[in-house]
């Protein structure tokens, strides 16, 4: 049996024209192997899109039976989760900045603040046809592209963008890598802990304390 490491790769891709490099991370991933494999994914400080256009991935949030999902978005409404697959599995991996996802997914609190979605419940027949060009394309590079021009569309079509203080103090954390108080946060803003919380929990899918945990966290592991 070939050992998971020999028959895996990791492709790293582009960020997005005219955003910050941390703001929108993005991996091709390709597997081909004779057995099932069960991965646990920590909890994190963004929102993920898992582009899947082979075999279906099975998911199991901290609390739930395991779904299958072909492409999906991991927002941060929720802990670990375990996602399991059987054979081939080719997917584009793209992490945002939860800033980033508010404008990606016009400001859904049901995006950002989920624990697992399907892609197409969010982008509909969009998701599908994304899927269907990545299979078809030649090689990552143009996989990559084909990303980037659809997150690049959809953003440029969003009416929503996240206020500057809610951006700034998330700027502030992910620059100290969580290890900012919030009381720090709120000086900087200039904004009571309690308006904080709500605007961050509406426009970036959590408080900041929560998101400080999960940047902490992120830079420990």
């Amino acid at each position: 049996m070939p050992s998971l490491t020999a028959s895996s790769r990791a492709i790293p891709g582009p960020g997005l024209p005219g955003q910050p490099a941390a703001a929108c991370v993005m991996w091709g991933f390709e597997e081909a192997l004779p057995h099932t494999v069960r991965r646990l994914e920590v909890a994190h400080a963004g929102i993920k899109l898992v582009i899947g256009w082979h075999a279906a991935y099975g998911v199991k949030p901290s609390a739930g039976a395991l779904q299958p999902y072909q492409s999906l978005v991991v927002g941060l409404g929720g802990g670990p989760v375990v996602t399991e697959h059987v054979g081939a599995q080719v997917c584009v991996e793209v992490t945002l900045a939860p800033w980033l996802g508010f404008q990606l997914f016009h400001g859904s609190p049901d995006v950002l603040s989920c624990s697992v979605v399907a892609l197409a419940d969010v982008w509909g027949s969009a998701a599908t046809r994304l899927a269907d060009q990545l299979h078809h394309a030649p090689d990552w590079p143009a996989r990559f592209a084909l990303v980037q021009q659809c997150l690049q569309a959809m953003l440029a079509r969003s009416r929503h963008m996240v206020q500057a203080p809610v951006r700034q103090a998330w700027d502030m954390l992910s620059a100290q890598r969580g290890n900012l108080s919030v009381s720090a946060l709120c000086r900087a803003v200039g904004w009571s802990e309690r308006h904080l919380a709500l605007q961050s929990c509406n426009q970036l899918g959590d408080t900041p304390k929560r998101l400080a945990r999960r940047l902490r966290f992120g830079a420990a592991h």
